[in-house]
């Protein structure tokens, strides 16, 4: 059988499109600021994507209202049954949602899903590698940090945890630079020394540290806060400017 090369184009950490020899096979678009996806478009057809609540595909739609696919999941993601629209079968005209878990790329020919950081085995429920935490990660560091059915990991760096609101696991004295999603506050980086992640705040990204003196120092001299804006999303978290209000936010705590 001949050989076929398949390329993945990114949007930041979100994947956008499949790119084989013949072009763009697929594309996908995500809810805004999100990894949740919305929109499949396959066969020059757009699809919708229907999701449980914590962002997995559950189904695809076209445009007619027709149910082009489906799958029962079970709770890590893993596929246990499908369904194909019978028509598409026959016109060779398939199509699947890739994604698995919020944030996680399935792979066909291993079983197995892939994230940012770290690559996941559904049918187990275990990611392949320890915490990048290390032993602050927890007494389980091959384990789902939380549940899967409300709390999400789509980077493989930390559990968003939805009850609380409660932001990333962060040793104190230390930070993390975090990209602000509908899911929570999303880790991007691993602990940084107040230096380091000052340097990144002043570059304009948000920052989450693991404590309120370690947010202080992040921020500089003369820093603002902290303050809340319990309207504001992911602004419920109390957090601290830099003096001259450039650059990010440096978010600790709980949200409001």
């Amino acid at each position: 059988a001949a050989r076929r090369a398949t390329s993945f184009l990114y949007c930041g950490n979100a994947l956008i499109a499949e790119l084989s020899s013949g072009g763009v096979s697929r594309v996908f678009v995500h809810r805004p600021d999100s990894f949740a996806p919305l929109l499949h478009v396959e066969h020059n057809e757009v699809f919708v994507t229907v999701c449980d609540p914590v962002g997995t595909p559950l189904d695809l739609v076209d445009a007619a209202g027709r149910v082009a696919w489906s799958a029962s999941r079970g709770a890590f993601g893993d596929v246990r049954a499908e369904y194909e629209d019978p028509m598409r079968v026959q016109s060779g005209k398939r199509v699947r949602s890739p994604f698995s878990l919020l944030g996680q790329v399935h792979d066909p020919e291993t079983g197995l899903a892939w994230t940012r950081f770290r690559v996941f085995d559904p049918a187990i429920g275990s990611w392949l590698s320890s915490d990048p935490w290390g032993i602050e990660g927890g007494s389980t560091p091959f384990g789902f940090d939380g549940a899967p059915t409300i709390d999400t990991d789509p980077l493989g760096l930390d559990a968003v945890h939805r009850p609380g609101a409660k932001g990333p696991n962060v040793p104190p004295g230390t930070a993390v630079t975090v990209e602000r999603t509908p899911e929570g506050l999303v880790p991007t980086s691993r602990p940084l020394s107040p230096e380091e992640a000052g340097r990144r705040l002043a570059r304009g990204e948000d920052v989450y540290a693991g404590d309120r003196d370690t947010a202080r120092a992040v921020a500089g001299r003369g820093a603002i806060g902290p303050e809340t804006h319990p309207a504001e999303g992911e602004n419920r978290f109390p957090h601290f400017h830099r003096s001259d209000r450039e650059g990010g936010h440096v978010f600790f705590g709980s949200a409001e």
